[in-house]
């Protein structure tokens, strides 16, 4: 089976939770889920985002970010240029590995337990998710649409850590953590998760995407 790379997160763990029905997964869970997991950067590093919430989500990882207002304003022309270049996609992903690479090791190097992880999609269903995720005209495409059209493979070095059930909604993603449906996969499938919380058999998490859509 041939997986899509569909852009790559530098995410920061967040610790288990009872509402998640904490028996299931260890202490530390790393989802591609916004409502999970603090992703580095979010759409507040582009300076053209304009919403309720942009100013308070820039004021605060400013402050996470140890950045003077120079600086951070810097940083966020240097994202936008990122963006005309197909390097960062919106809302929050990086087309580029290098460049994920290099935004960890200028500005996240003292935040703890941030990883460097890839979103993948079965071959089987890429041409399923392009067909609908066609954006209207005054609507730009989202990240991992641009991502996923390229049709790169997952590169060799990559160490598969897990499939996670993903809902996907206007480039981002909720996880089936959010809804403790890993209760019914173990019961209706047995179904159950490895040490990082995600299923490691590709059959048993398209059976767990199947009924999770139903």
């Amino acid at each position: 089976m041939e997986f899509i790379v569909g852009g790559y997160y530098l995410i920061q763990a967040t610790e288990s939770k009872k509402w998640m029905n904490e028996k299931f997964f260890p202490p530390l869970i790393w989802s591609a889920s916004h409502h999970i997991c603090e992703i580095y950067p979010d759409s507040w590093i582009l300076p053209w985002v304009s919403d309720d919430n942009s100013s308070k989500e820039r004021e605060r990882n400013q402050e996470i970010l140890k950045l003077g207002d120079d600086a951070f304003h810097a940083v966020q022309l240097e994202f936008n240029d990122l963006f005309n270049k197909d390097e960062f996609g919106f809302p929050n992903l990086f087309l580029s590995l290098a460049v994920a690479r290099d935004f960890h090791r200028r500005y996240l190097k003292h935040l703890s337990n941030i990883k460097l992880l890839s979103i993948a999609l079965a071959d089987e269903y890429w041409e399923q998710f392009i067909q609908e995720t066609v954006t209207g005209k005054k609507m730009g495409e989202h990240g991992i649409r641009t991502k996923l059209r390229a049709r790169r493979s997952v590169e060799p070095e990559a160490v598969f850590k897990g499939f996670e059930v993903l809902g996907y909604n206007y480039g981002q993603f909720c996880s089936y953590i959010c809804n403790s449906l890993q209760d019914d996969y173990s019961k209706k499938f047995g179904v159950s998760l490895n040490k990082d919380g995600l299923i490691d058999n590709y059959n048993d998490a398209r059976k767990a995407a199947e009924y999770s859509i139903e």
